[in-house]
């Protein structure tokens, strides 16, 4: 996701802005896979629904978010096409080191109690 943000900062041109922008949907719907992966092992039977509900209502409520933040930083704020794909691909990045080290320690501590049972 963060690299199709670099690429839609970095390049002008047609075809290359394509591509970038199919590499940024392809690591967001591989996100949303994964979550919803990790919410149908977590929730019961019974809330499934719900749960998937509220995940559904939660992506689209993110997705519009970051389009009205997009609008707001080049109307409002005066920045580029390209600065508001720089400043997306940063923020990517952060979430994804965020994650990285909350799921390495996750996988830690699931190995440390598997190896006390």
């Amino acid at each position: 996701m963060a690299l199709g943000c670099y690429g839609l900062w970095q390049f002008d041109e047609f075809i290359l802005i394509c591509i970038f922008s199919a590499v940024r949907s392809a690591g967001s719907n591989i996100v949303w896979v994964y979550s919803s992966l990790l919410l149908q092992k977590l929730s019961s039977a019974s809330m499934r629904g719900r749960v998937f509900g509220v995940d559904y209502a939660l992506a689209m409520l993110s997705e519009s978010a970051s389009a009205l933040l997009a609008g707001v930083l080049q109307d409002d704020a005066g920045l580029s096409a390209a600065q508001v794909s720089l400043i997306m691909a940063v923020v990517a990045v952060v979430t994804l080191v965020m994650w990285s080290v909350y799921f390495s320690r996750e996988c830690k501590a699931m190995q440390t109690n598997r190896s006390n049972i």
